[in-house]
């Protein structure tokens, strides 16, 4: 089933207002289900839309170009909720995000984008965003919980001036053994992007090899730099998280003029050993 918000509305679900949450306790009762069969369960082309209650699963698949987790082949249409490009006051929330390519695709120049409260689990990418640009107000994502997604969060050219999303008070985790933790290679990974990353928690994201530029981690940076001429990124902020670290390294990246304070970092016995990679050409 594949649904098309066109218009200004409110789409509630059977659990409407209920928290999905695991790490919260979780819900139980009947849910309303929507199946996309291969694409985007819910995609919206309106402005002023909420999306509350609804358990989302099977968008179809991102098409990653090798096992390596390299930059995959982008399907938009491939989101339990997708957002089109350029539209306004979204709002995701209470749902559940499953086995699917994206959980919510953030495309180009969608402004007052509001993910919190859901569930995303099993999915490519928990949330994929890109191109907010020149001050245009990125996406907030906060209170989710992210399990077993390869990218918890994805941040793609939030850049040129003082664009940056958002993300707090998440909790992501990678249900498998130290040294295999099923697909949770990255927790939070920003290409190009500003990130500001308060107060989340990670638990075992993170495995060694992932791409051509890191080596997995709970947050990855490629390319972010704020230094001027070089996209002029805002600059980005990694503050107050708890990060229990499994193969992967912590905070690593390709970095310019971060801050990064007051981390609680430890790290799984038998893990890989790196708390703060900062990479060359940062």
């Amino acid at each position: 089933e594949n649904v098309t918000i066109d218009k200004s509305l409110t789409l509630s679900g059977a659990q409407a207002g209920v928290d999905p949450r695991p790490s919260v306790g979780g819900r139980t009762g009947d849910e309303a289900v929507i199946d996309g069969g291969g694409s985007s369960c819910i995609t919206v082309t309106a402005d002023d839309v909420v999306i509350d209650g609804f358990t989302l699963t099977n968008a179809g698949d991102s098409e990653f170009e090798d096992s390596m987790f390299r930059p995959p082949l982008f399907r938009p249409g491939h989101g339990c909720v997708s957002i089109l490009p350029s539209h306004e006051r979204i709002s995701v929330r209470n749902n559940a995000l499953l086995q699917s390519g994206y959980g919510v695709w953030i495309d180009d120049h969608s402004q007052y984008v509001l993910v919190e409260t859901n569930v995303m689990s099993d999915c490519d990418y928990g949330v994929y965003v890109r191109y907010c640009e020149y001050g245009e107000v990125a996406p907030t994502i906060t209170k989710n919980d992210f399990y077993d997604d390869i990218y918890g969060i994805y941040a793609r050219y939030i850049q040129l001036g003082s664009s940056q999303v958002f993300i707090t008070e998440n909790y992501f985790e990678g249900r498998g053994d130290v040294h295999y933790p099923f697909k949770a290679a990255y927790g939070i990974y920003a290409r190009e992007a500003s990130i500001h990353v308060k107060d989340n928690k990670f638990v075992k994201c993170g495995m060694c090899g992932m791409d051509s530029y890191t080596h997995g981690g709970a947050i990855a940076g490629v390319s972010s730099m704020s230094a001027s001429g070089w996209k002029d990124i805002k600059r980005s902020v990694i503050e107050d998280n708890v990060i229990i670290a499994g193969d992967g390294s912590a905070i690593e990246g390709y970095f310019c003029n971060f801050l990064v304070r007051n981390n609680e970092i430890t790290q799984l016995a038998g893990g890989y050993d790196c708390a703060l990679w900062i990479r060359g050409g940062t």
